[in-house]
């Protein structure tokens, strides 16, 4: 680790520049402690020539600007890029936890950090091919257990770092890794002109990853003229049609409409009353009792008619 020294520098002069992680998550514990007891721990800088880069710390900067703090206690050292990456990626793990996908890009440094430090001290070759060897043959040390452990750890973050970047739904706190990776491959299998349209389904708000999983599944699984009338059905803007999309594509068959209980209900009711009807008034009530039931037999019809559709897909 490089020589340091601890100083106390006006916040002003620190440029926090881009971050990992670009918001700092909820302060008030860090306030009230830093109110309660002072810094305890300096947050870590560089010089670069107009004042200093901010190397660790930014939450306790942030905390300390919103206290209106002048001032911090800073560590001010001369730090490789290496060191830096190192430094940030420890204080982030530790004091606030990524997401899935920034813990998956988070390893993939690591992983290379450590595979480059350890070139650096001895030149590490592919045994047979005479080539360099990749991270994971520099770090497993000849173990074919942990090099394989390794090799794929890194090949499943890669892809669910690749998968995000693609489809950012994937990139939100509820995605695990492996449904992120399986996410991706079944878009990748729909018709890339309508593959949007089930981005955004899924997207959605309320929408979760076990539903979505679902929907692609099914999806995907369809013949691609289908896949197409989903969307357009979906991308028509109109409520009913786009409720039909998205059942269809979950393979859930639609509840009945609110009403048709109800209806089925009157018309049961108005045949019993039909019956005990008094002879003057029988007319005039068989008229009005025939339109209900003709009415709710139809609604009950078309339900029916419509779920052995569903079924038959």
């Amino acid at each position: 680790m490089a020589k340091f020294t601890v100083v106390n520098l006006l916040i002003s002069n620190i440029d926090v520049g881009a971050r990992r992680r670009e918001k700092p998550g909820s302060l008030a514990s860090l306030k009230s402690s830093l109110e309660r007891v002072g810094q305890i721990h300096p947050i870590t800088v560089r010089p670069n020539g107009r004042g200093t880069d901010l190397v660790q710390g930014m939450r306790r900067i942030r905390a300390a600007e919103a206290l209106g703090w002048k001032k911090i206690w800073a560590r001010v050292g001369k730090f490789t890029d290496e060191q830096l990456r190192e430094i940030e990626l420890d204080e982030n793990q530790a004091r606030l936890d990524f997401t899935r996908v920034q813990a998956s890009a988070a390893r993939l440094r690591r992983v290379k950090a450590d595979a480059e430090l350890a070139m650096s001290d001895k030149n590490v070759t592919h045994k047979k091919r005479g080539q360099k060897a990749g991270p994971a043959e520099i770090l497993s040390g000849g173990d074919k257990k942990k090099h394989d452990a390794l090799k794929q750890q890194m090949s499943r973050d890669k892809r669910h770092v690749a998968a995000a970047e693609k489809y950012p739904v994937l990139q939100r706190a509820e995605w695990k890794r492996g449904q992120a990776i399986d996410a991706a491959e079944l878009l990748e299998r729909m018709d890339p002109t309508i593959r949007g349209s089930f981005v955004t389904m899924i997207s959605e708000p309320g929408v979760p990853p076990k539903i979505a999983m679902s929907i692609l599944d099914n999806v995907a699984s369809k013949p691609k003229s289908e896949q197409k009338q989903l969307a357009k059905l979906y991308d028509s803007g109109k409520p009913d049609s786009i409720s039909l999309a998205k059942s269809r594509a979950a393979h859930v068959p639609p509840s009945p409409p609110l009403d048709l209980s109800l209806w089925t209900g009157v018309r049961i009711r108005c045949e019993k009353a039909l019956k005990l009807t008094r002879p003057k008034y029988k007319r005039d009530a068989t008229k009005a009792v025939a339109a209900v039931v003709q009415l709710t037999k139809m609604m009950e019809s078309d339900f029916k008619e419509f779920q052995k559709k569903e079924k038959a897909r």
